[in-house]
């Protein structure tokens, strides 16, 4: 298997065991949360969250504070989590780029180590942060609105649990897109890193954009698939590898003297000649 092929099947594989253990943490935050409704429920006259019985001893602010605790508890071990999969992901793709110079070539390029204070700044890039606390205060204020609305209308605890799990439900939905997210920009930066590596030895390379192939793809990125440019310059698009929301594009290792075109190995040269060969 191309090195670069078994780095994407590697990540691919991790990013689906983060994004089953996110989905066992926020599902575990709403039973709590729904034992935590369904306790303050039990001490309600009518069963249902009415406005005056809520008022009293504080219930609403303890019913929505501990609610949102579960929800804070998801998030930390979610960020936790997250690092130590970015972490592993720009690894794993640095050194298969090393590997897959070194196995084209039939050389030993000398690939050093991962530089460590990269790969931090790769994983605390301030737009994740940024995306991150965005969901994490969103989820709070939605449990705030969602508790304090089936209060004032006096909803039981089918109405107001569904509502609730809705909002964790869309919080669950951010946190997998910015999952998806990162992978990419990880997967791309880290391969970018290894060719330029690769460059300063002398040797001459290229990244070469590839999309994913199906009917899902973005145009922009249709367009783009097969592009070729030098290992500092940017695609025609303006960026220096994949880096958009929920993109699964990638980058792969292209040298001008050994590399075999696509056309050669698989038949078709680029997205637009892959779409067209199968009729979509």
């Amino acid at each position: 298997m191309n090195p670069l092929n078994e780095a994407t099947n590697i990540t691919y594989k991790a990013e689906k065991e983060l994004l089953r253990k996110l989905h066992k943490e926020y599902s575990r935050a709403y039973t709590n949360a729904y034992k935590e409704l369904k306790d303050t429920m039990s001490k309600m006259p009518k069963g249902k969250l009415t406005q005056a019985d809520m008022m009293k001893y504080d219930r609403l602010d303890k019913l929505i504070k501990n609610i949102q605790v579960e929800m804070k508890s998801a998030g930390a071990i979610q960020d936790f989590q997250m690092k130590t999969y970015l972490k592993n992901a720009y690894e794993v793709n640095y050194y298969h780029t090393g590997y897959a110079v070194d196995s084209t070539l039939g050389i030993k390029t000398g690939f050093s180590a991962v530089d460590r204070k990269q790969v931090e700044a790769v994983i605390n890039n301030p737009l994740m942060k940024i995306a991150i606390d965005d969901n994490k205060v969103q989820v709070l204020q939605d449990i705030q609105r969602t508790l304090t609305q089936s209060v004032v209308q006096g909803e039981g605890i089918q109405d107001t649990a569904k509502k609730l799990k809705d909002r964790i439900d869309v919080s669950l939905s951010r946190a997998t897109r910015i999952v998806r997210t990162e992978t990419t920009k990880v997967m791309a930066k880290a391969r970018v890193d290894g060719m330029e590596r690769v460059a300063k030895a002398g040797i001459e390379i290229q990244k070469e954009w590839v999309a994913t192939l199906d009917n899902r793809t973005r145009e922009e990125h249709e367009e783009l698939d097969g592009e070729r440019v030098g290992v500092d310059e940017n695609f025609s698009n303006g960026s220096p590898s994949p880096d958009e929301v929920n993109c699964r594009c990638t980058v792969v290792t292209y040298f001008p003297q050994y590399s075999v075109d696509k056309k050669d190995t698989y038949g078709y040269e680029n997205y637009k000649d892959w779409k067209k060969q199968n009729g979509i």
